[in-house]
C-alpha cells in the first residue's frame, strides 16, 4: 500500500494514512489515551476551545496582541484560523462524523450534533481560508519561532496553510 507523506510516524497513526485505507482499531482498551482513535478525538478537541477563545477575543472582544510596540493581532489570528482548520481537517480524515464548534458556539444550548466528514472538512477548509486571507491582506513576521527553527512571515504561513489545505483536500475522498 501507499502511504500519504503528511501523516504521523508515531503513536500508531500509520494506519490512518495507508492507501487503500485499512480497517482502524476501534476496540475498547484499558487506557483511552493510548487508543489511537480516542487519543486523536480527545487530543484535537482539547485544543479547539483555546483556539476559539483566541479567535473570539480578537474578533469580537476587541483584544489586541502586542509584543513591544508591534501589533501582532492579525498574525495570531491567522495562526489560530489555520490551526483550527488543520485540527478539523484531521477530524474529517480520521472519523466519519464529528461535531463543529467555533468561537460563536453557545455551550449552554449546544446539542452536539454529529456532522458528516464532508461538512467537517468544508468547515476546516473555510477556517484555513480565513487564515490565508489574513496572510494575503497583512504583512507580519512571527516574533518568536512557532516550530523549532521556523519563524513564519505572512508569505511562508500562507504557503504552509495552502499546503495543509491541499493535503486535506486530496486525502478526503473515500
Amino acid at each position: 500500500p501507499q502511504v500519504i507523506p503528511s501523516g504521523y510516524g508515531s503513536w500508531s497513526y500509520f494506519d490512518y494514512y495507508k492507501v487503500p485505507r485499512a480497517v482502524l482499531p476501534n476496540d475498547l482498551v484499558d487506557d483511552v489515551v493510548l487508543s489511537p482513535p480516542a487519543a486523536a478525538w480527545y487530543g484535537f478537541y482539547s485544543g479547539i476551545p483555546t483556539i476559539n477563545r483566541i479567535i473570539k477575543a480578537l474578533t469580537t472582544d476587541g483584544k489586541k496582541v502586542m509584543v513591544g510596540n508591534t501589533d501582532h493581532t492579525n498574525n495570531v489570528l491567522a495562526h489560530a484560523y489555520i490551526l483550527r482548520g488543520i485540527l478539523f481537517g484531521h477530524f474529517g480524515l480520521f472519523y466519519d462524523k464529528a461535531f463543529i464548534v467555533d468561537e460563536n458556539t453557545d455551550f449552554e444550548n449546544y446539542t452536539y450534533e454529529l456532522k458528516p466528514y464532508t461538512e467537517i472538512v468544508d468547515f476546516a477548509l473555510q477556517s484555513i481560508d480565513k487564515g490565508i486571507e489574513l496572510c494575503d491582506n497583512n504583512q507580519f513576521t512571527d516574533p518568536i519561532q512557532m516550530l523549532p527553527d521556523v519563524s513564519f512571515d505572512n508569505n511562508s504561513l500562507k504557503r504552509f496553510a495552502s499546503s495543509m489545505a491541499g493535503r486535506i483536500m486530496t486525502s478526503t475522498p473515500r
